[in-house]
């Protein structure tokens, strides 16, 4: 586990990095009201190579969105700590769900919200995945949240999505 000190995080693992997680199920609420956070059911942030199998988020996830770097049922934010180089490092999520109500409250633009992600910089693989829960993101004077059902916001490469689904309310 590795932490950036000028972000906070908040999920049942603050970070993960190079890890795998298997038959996990997360219950009750994560919230987060400190600025520049991230917030995950399973994971407030993952980096390198992680891999989530057969986990649940049936957690209430919510934050306030004053500079929030993603809120996720099951990972707040991915990113694969190599920099200016192709590696092959990705964030694997497969058979797993999440069901818990994911909330984002405030104002900010740069804030991403998802069903299973909320921001990914670089490779998110989905396999049999899905999000059954609500998903709320916030708008106020303008300022859009990018709010997804499975992915908020992917910011480099294309994430590869095989037989998942939502039927969250988003």
């Amino acid at each position: 586990t590795v932490e950036d000190p000028a972000l906070s995080y908040f999920g049942f693992f603050g970070c993960l990095e190079d890890a795998t997680v298997e038959n996990l199920t997360v219950n009750g609420e994560i919230y987060c009201s400190e600025p520049y956070a991230m917030a995950g059911g399973l994971a407030a942030r993952t980096r390198g190579t992680v891999t989530l199998r057969s986990c649940v988020n049936n957690a209430t996830v919510s934050a306030l969105a004053r500079g929030c770097a993603g809120v996720g049922g099951l990972v707040g934010s991915y990113d694969d700590n190599v920099e200016y180089r192709w590696q092959s490092i990705r964030l694997l999520i497969a058979d797993s769900h999440n069901s818990g109500l994911i909330v984002l409250t405030g104002s900010d633009p740069n804030a991403y919200v998802g069903g299973l992600v909320g921001a990914n910089e670089n490779c998110v693989q989905l396999e049999r995945s899905y999000n059954t829960g609500t998903i709320a993101g916030t708008s106020d004077n303008n300022l859009i949240s990018c709010v997804g059902g499975l992915i908020g916001r992917s910011f480099f490469g294309d994430p590869e999505v095989i037989d998942c689904y939502n039927t969250g309310a988003v």
